[in-house]
């Protein structure tokens, strides 16, 4: 009997529920984020600072996601992948209220930095949740997955934000950004299943790991100096701090202001170039996923 069109996407969504999962989540929670990627400089500069200022209302993003991603990491481990995704969610929905309320611009700031806070611990509990579920035949195309969710999400929001600043105004966006994050959060907390490898063992077979993790913890300094005297690793982490900081420095403050100022576009022009280059990108990160599973991650 040919199996019905229903039942074959209920069967591929439970088999691949987790992946699902995180990539939903990824898509509608980035999503937020591209809405107020073009209206944020400009809302910054309604409280009359200047462009160093502005650029600091998108470094302190940055900074929030900087201190908390090793503690998440920590957190991950020791209470699992689904209280720390929802934890973050819950974190960015909760800051993204109190932006769009902000009557100065130390509020904004101190907010903005918490949604980065947020997106630390949410973003490490889902490169966690992919790494439990692959393995290295297929870890790259995971990985490239959650990319790509991420760069859709983020490509889609620029263009809404700008047009949403446009019609109700630069808060409108934050608004957007609170419900979104909302939206993930609740998909997270009833699709997302707990990955962490202990769970649902016997108790002998967790206490054996326990005491394996304790006597690894002991070498954690030692790896650590280990990785960071590593070369490769370093030009690695170097090449990816030129490109975070010439994106987050130059498209995220610097373009918004100079396009409103030099070239008069408005906040749904700017969302569109935003648009145009996050959907770029989204086009070439999975091929390159499958790419680097088959030939080499050096290749």
């Amino acid at each position: 009997m040919i199996q019905a069109p229903p039942s074959r996407l209920l069967h591929l969504f439970r088999a691949n529920q987790t992946v699902i999962a995180i990539m939903v989540t990824t898509a509608v929670t980035m999503m937020g984020q591209g809405i107020i990627s073009p209206v944020l400089p400009l809302f910054a500069k309604e409280f009359g600072v200047n462009m160093a200022m502005v650029g600091v209302t998108v470094a302190v993003f940055s900074l929030g996601r900087i201190f908390f991603n090793v503690p998440a990491g920590v957190v991950v481990e020791r209470y699992g992948r689904r209280v720390v995704l929802v934890g973050g969610l819950l974190i960015v929905t909760i800051a993204s209220v109190l932006m769009a309320l902000s009557d100065s611009f130390l509020e904004l700031l101190i907010y903005r930095f918490f949604t980065g806070v947020g997106s630390a611990i949410y973003l490490t509990g889902a490169l966690t949740a992919l790494a439990d579920i692959s393995t290295p035949a297929n870890r790259a195309q995971y990985m490239s997955y959650q990319q790509g969710s991420l760069l859709f999400g983020s490509g889609l929001g620029p263009a809404v934000g700008g047009f949403a600043a446009e019609i109700w105004g630069y808060r409108s966006a934050f608004y957007i950004l609170a419900a979104l994050s909302f939206i993930g959060l609740a998909w997270a907390f009833l699709q997302l299943p707990e990955t962490a490898r202990r769970d649902g063992l016997p108790a002998p077979v967790q206490d054996k790991a326990q005491k394996k993790e304790k006597r690894g913890s002991a070498n954690l300094m030692r790896s650590f100096l280990a990785l960071v005297a590593s070369l490769d690793f370093v030009m690695v982490s170097l090449y990816f701090f030129m490109v975070v900081f010439t994106r987050n420095g130059g498209r995220g403050s610097l373009l918004p202001l100079v396009a409103d100022a030099q070239a008069g576009l408005g906040p749904g022009e700017i969302g569109i170039i935003f648009t145009a280059m996050a959907l770029i990108n989204f086009l070439v990160v999975i091929p390159a996923g499958w790419l680097a599973d088959r030939y080499g991650r050096k290749a």
